[in-house]
């Protein structure tokens, strides 16, 4: 008896693991970062996990993928569609200076921009350090991989 038990726990296990596995892959995905433009929330060359079907919002950190080859970016969401960014000395959105957006150097592309539905506006952490939507434009939901965990 003691060994059928054990036998059909260790079925059990196993299918559950696998359940888990598949459930996991299908709703998460591990990214590796390379670029310090998130310091410090974001070390350089850090793995982190994403979840590819939530939805992103205001204050959010993304994976974005530029279909372009290179390594996939991680970014924070500042602003959302229907918004009116302004790149200027600071990001002001909807006419509120955005934090630590300092545009004091030759990454940023002054113009303003009024999101379309399905855009947002980027920027990193490491303000100095980071390429994104101040020298870009906005992204498109396409280009969203996953929110991070």
């Amino acid at each position: 008896m003691y060994k059928f038990i054990k036998k059909y726990l260790v079925i059990a296990t196993f299918v559950v693991v696998l359940i888990l596995c598949v459930w996991f892959s299908n709703n998460y995905q591990i990214y590796y970062i390379i670029g310090p433009s998130m310091e410090p929330t974001i070390k350089q060359n850090s793995f982190i996990l994403a979840d590819v079907k939530s939805d992103a919002g205001y204050g959010d950190i993304i994976v974005i993928d530029f279909g372009d080859g290179e390594e996939k970016q991680a970014k924070r969401i500042i602003g959302l569609s229907h918004d009116v960014v302004i790149v200027a000395d600071y990001v002001y959105i909807n006419g509120v200076k955005y934090k630590s957006s300092r545009c004091d150097f030759n990454n940023c592309i002054d113009g303003e921009y009024v999101l379309n539905e399905n855009e947002y506006f980027v920027i990193g952490d490491n303000y100095i350090e980071s390429k994104d939507s101040r020298f870009w434009g906005p992204i498109t939901e396409e280009q969203i991989l996953g929110v991070k965990q």
